[in-house]
C-alpha cells in the first residue's frame, strides 16, 4: 500500500552569491521557485508545504502559488538549511498530517521534474528502504526522502548541515537513484545562465 509523502519545498536562503532574489529568477515562463512548486505539486506526493525565510514578502507578492501548496515562514531562516528543515517537520507533525515520508526539494534545481520525483517516491513505496537519496560525486543529497521514523532525528540537525550527515550515518537503510544530470543547481549568475541555456536546447 502507498503512503502518504509530503513535499518540503526548502526555499528560505538569501541566496547571497546570486545577488539577487534566486527563487524569482524567470524560468521557463515562471520562476525557479514556481517551477519546483508545480513539479511538487504534479508528483504523486500527498502534500506540498513551502518554506520561505529570507525575502518572504517580496517572494510571495511576485509569484502564484498553487492551491495545494501549504505556506509556512520559517523566522530562523538566518541559522540555515536545518532551520527550514525543522520548520517544515514543525508544520508537518503539529498540523497532524497522515505523513509517512518527507521529501526534500531545494527551489534551485530545476532540472528536476516531477518524474524524477515519482522516481524516488515509486522507490520508497517498495519498503525496502527508509532514505531514497540523490546520487552526487559527493555522496547521496537532494532530493532525498525520509521516512518518518527520522523526523526526530532531522529536527535535532546542527544549523546549515542539511540531512547529508543523517544519509551518511544510515547508508545501510538508504538507496540512491542516478539523477542522469537533472541534480544541477543554480547558486551564481554563471550558473543560471547555464542551465538557462542547457534547458532551452531540451
Amino acid at each position: 500500500m502507498n503512503k502518504n509523502i509530503a513535499v518540503l519545498v526548502l526555499a528560505a536562503g538569501a541566496a547571497t552569491r546570486m545577488g539577487s532574489i534566486k527563487q524569482l529568477l524567470p524560468w521557463k515562463g515562471s520562476t525557479l521557485l514556481e517551477n519546483a512548486l508545480q513539479t511538487a505539486v504534479n508528483s504523486s506526493a500527498r502534500y506540498v508545504t513551502l518554506i520561505t525565510g529570507a525575502n518572504a514578502e517580496a517572494i510571495i507578492n511576485e509569484i502564484k502559488i498553487p492551491k495545494a501548496v501549504a505556506v509556512v515562514f520559517n523566522n530562523q531562516w538566518t541559522l540555515g538549511l536545518s532551520s527550514s528543515i525543522n520548520c517544515g517537520l514543525h508544520h508537518i507533525l503539529e498540523g497532524d498530517l497522515e505523513c509517512d515520508a518527507v521529501l526534500m526539494l531545494m527551489a534551485d534545481q530545476p532540472l528536476i521534474d516531477t518524474e524524477y520525483l515519482n522516481n524516488l517516491i515509486s522507490e520508497y513505496h517498495k519498503g525496502a528502504f527508509g532514505i531514497v537519496a540523490t546520487s552526487y560525486e559527493s555522496g547521496p543529497g537532494v532530493p532525498v526522502i525520509f521516512d518518518r521514523k527520522y523526523f526526530e532525528e532531522l529536527r535535532t540537525l546542527a544549523q546549515d548541515k542539511g540531512a547529508k550527515s543523517l544519509i551518511k550515518a544510515n547508508m545501510a537503510d538508504t538507496f540512491v537513484i542516478d539523477p542522469l544530470g537533472k541534480e544541477r543547481d543554480i547558486d551564481t549568475p554563471a550558473d543560471y545562465s547555464s542551465l538557462s541555456r542547457e534547458a532551452g536546447k531540451r
